[in-house]
């Protein structure tokens, strides 16, 4: 179920039972990421509950700042990078 509750989306799941896991194989991975994916679209046609902004692209409001991960390691340049693509399934 999800609902709005003021400026949030909030969801509730059940906790079914279940075991840990003490090793993620490609399997379990695989399985995982599955699982991950199957809300997307799942509030599509809530036009009652609009659209967050996840500040991937530009800087929160004081946080999620884009400028000190361009200025650090080498390996951010790339993550910055990836955020500013378009992505043709969302970004239309």
């Amino acid at each position: 179920m999800a609902a709005q509750v003021c400026h949030a989306v909030v969801t509730v799941q059940e906790l079914l039972p279940g075991t840990k896991i003490d090793r993620l194989d490609h399997h379990g991975l695989d399985q995982a990421l599955a699982l991950n994916r199957s809300p997307r679209g799942r509030l599509a046609h809530r036009g009652d509950i609009p659209l967050v902004n996840l500040y991937l692209r530009d800087n929160g409001p004081g946080y999620c700042l884009h400028g000190p991960l361009r200025r650090t390691r080498p390996a951010h340049p790339l993550l910055a990078r990836a955020l500013r693509t378009p992505r043709p399934d969302r970004d239309g």
